[in-house]
C-alpha cells in the first residue's frame, strides 16, 4: 500500500505543487481568471478528500478483483494491512 501511494504521489504530486501558490482560495482565482499551472490545480483538485476517498475505494475493488481472479480468500477488513503476495510468490 505504501509503495502504491508513494507512486500516487510521484504521479500527481511531487513537481506539481507550487508551495509559493498555496491551496487556499485556488478555485476562487480560477474563477477570477488568474493563471494557475495545470499540475498545480490538477494536484489541487485531487488531494480533495472526496476524490481521495473514490481513489482509495477503486483500489480496494481492484486488489478485491485480483484476489477473486486467482481464486484466493481474503480477509476485507484486513485488506489495507496484509501483505500482497505477486504470483511469483515476491513481495
Amino acid at each position: 500500500m505504501i509503495r502504491l501511494m508513494s507512486l500516487f504521489a510521484d504521479v500527481l504530486f511531487v513537481g506539481q505543487w507550487n508551495t509559493e501558490l498555496g491551496g487556499r482560495k485556488v478555485e476562487d482565482r480560477v474563477l477570477k481568471g488568474e493563471p494557475i499551472p495545470p499540475g498545480h490545480l490538477r494536484a489541487w483538485r485531487i488531494a480533495g478528500e472526496e476524490v481521495l476517498i473514490n481513489v482509495m475505494k477503486w483500489v480496494r475493488l481492484t486488489i478485491e478483483h485480483y484476489y477473486a481472479f486467482n481464486q484466493q480468500m481474503i480477509d476485507k477488513g484486513r485488506l489495507y494491512t496484509s501483505v500482497f503476495q505477486t504470483q511469483s510468490g515476491k513481495r
